[in-house]
């Protein structure tokens, strides 16, 4: 999805919050992760967004909101060409 839809309406932003810096460095390379990341997040974003089960997809808008949270599998897509009126 990040290939077919990036651009100015939409990105991606992986945050690791419980791995050890190496290995997820080693795993963005092998995934070949080209999008944004933050390693070493800590409780941080766990805090802010009431994360409670890892992997977290969430969707913000054009004005910070959230869109959608806990979203997953085929999902996914729904929600995002919704958000992005395709």
């Amino acid at each position: 999805m990040y290939n077919e839809f990036k651009g100015d309406k939409f990105d991606v932003l992986s945050i690791a919050i419980r791995d050890e810096r190496e290995k997820t460095i080693k795993s963005a390379i092998e995934n070949k992760i080209v999008w944004n990341q933050i390693i070493d997040a800590q409780n941080i974003p766990r805090d802010l967004y009431g994360i409670t089960i890892i992997p977290q997809i969430m969707l913000f808008g054009s004005d910070g909101k959230i869109v959608a949270k806990g979203i997953l599998g085929a999902y996914v897509r729904i929600v995002v060409v919704k958000a992005l009126g395709k």
